[in-house]
């Protein structure tokens, strides 16, 4: 068992049947369960879809770039074609 902010929280990716949290105070964790129930829990507190097996927080979001979502620890997830208007839309309502 573990504890987390949903403010520490990164992104949520599924990678088969497992969904794996990554967040800015602890390492990678697997969880078995659906995204979509990640979704509906968090959804509320700046989560979203950017692609069909990843789920962010965009508090957590500091650029977009290239097709490409940047999190404040440096990484990069690619943003589906499909959800990139919304996205970016999204992205700039959260940054006002």
């Amino acid at each position: 068992m573990c504890k987390e902010k949903v403010s520490d929280i990164i992104y949520f990716e599924r990678t088969g049947r497992k969904i794996v949290m990554y967040s800015r105070s602890s390492e990678a964790i697997a969880i078995y369960g659906s995204l979509a129930e990640i979704y509906n829990l968090l959804y509320d507190e700046g989560f979203e879809y950017i692609n069909k097996s990843v789920v962010v927080n965009f508090y957590q979001v500091t650029n977009i770039k290239n097709n490409c979502v940047k999190f404040a620890d440096g990484n990069y997830i690619e943003i589906s074609r499909s959800r990139r208007t919304f996205i970016m839309d999204k992205f700039f309502d959260v940054v006002k």
